[in-house]
């Protein structure tokens, strides 16, 4: 395991006690992709993780401090390459909160993907809407069928027939219709950073109601985070959505995610 960051330092000891006990905590997390050594989006991230924090009754961490773990860490781990980071705020053993900092590979980047649809309903908004959790039993199931499956992606239903999210992406559908539409983020869905700077550029881009005729009509499917960006969505339980190629609507959040993170990469220089 790489050198993680907690609560203020870089440990090179990564199974020690105090991190083996600060990952097995509840708590809410973000992730955000590393760029040439330099995490991406950290202000959004940061906020997240703050909002979420307080919803759970934990100590925010500070802007400059979660500024301080991504960057520290990415920079001892990728030196000048890509990856991901995570960072996660969960309850100290004596009160306050630890602020833990883990790295992965990027790993590969299918500019197309494969969806599955699970057969088991989302929760629901739960006691903490919008927030990212690090535990939640359905993400933990969907991201495993992902596994089973051979697949990119798991879609999310609720218990009403209703399309919430994926198992690690929100949704963006273009319907028969035209409409560019996510699911109404009141049903459950984590609130994504990847999904606000896309929705920040394309005005049209509104929530609805989505259901499962709707895909199987829809001209586009897109699941989108923070650190994949769009990803057009062209094969959902085997059949093609669409005619199973990337369409417009998939190509132009790409292009506005491109340049937001352009943007951002800009301005922390």
């Amino acid at each position: 395991m790489p050198p993680v960051w907690l609560d203020g330092r870089i440990r090179s000891e990564p199974g020690c006690a105090p991190v083996a006990r600060a990952l097995a905590r509840p708590g809410t997390q973000t992730t955000t992709r590393v760029v040439g050594g330099r995490p991406v989006l950290v202000g959004r991230h940061a906020d997240r993780l703050a909002r979420d924090a307080r919803l759970l009754g934990l100590a925010a961490p500070d802007g400059e401090t979660v500024r301080r773990a991504m960057s520290e860490l990415a920079r001892d781990v990728f030196g000048d390459g890509d990856g991901i980071v995570r960072v996660k705020v969960c309850a100290g053993e004596a009160g306050g909160s630890h602020l833990l900092a883990t790295t992965r590979p990027l790993g590969d980047e299918p500019s197309t993907w494969r969806a599955v649809v699970a057969r088991f309903p989302h929760p629901g908004p739960g006691d903490h809407p919008g927030a990212k959790l690090s535990e939640r039993l359905a993400w933990t199931r969907a991201r495993a069928l992902c596994e089973e499956r051979g697949v990119d992606e798991t879609l999310l239903f609720d218990d009403g027939g209703r399309l919430v999210e994926g198992a690690r992406t929100n949704l963006v559908v273009v319907a028969a219709d035209g409409r560019t539409i996510f699911p109404d983020p009141a049903l459950g869905a984590v609130a994504g950073i990847g999904l606000a700077v896309i929705a920040d550029a394309i005005s049209a881009t509104t929530p609805g109601e989505l259901r499962a005729e709707d895909l199987s009509s829809a001209r586009e499917v897109v699941a989108v985070n923070a650190v994949r960006g769009p990803r057009p969505i062209v094969r959902i339980d085997g059949a093609p959505v669409a005619d199973g190629r990337p369409g417009p609507v998939a190509r132009r959040l790409g292009a506005a995610f491109a340049a937001a993170l352009q943007d951002d990469l800009r301005s922390a220089r």
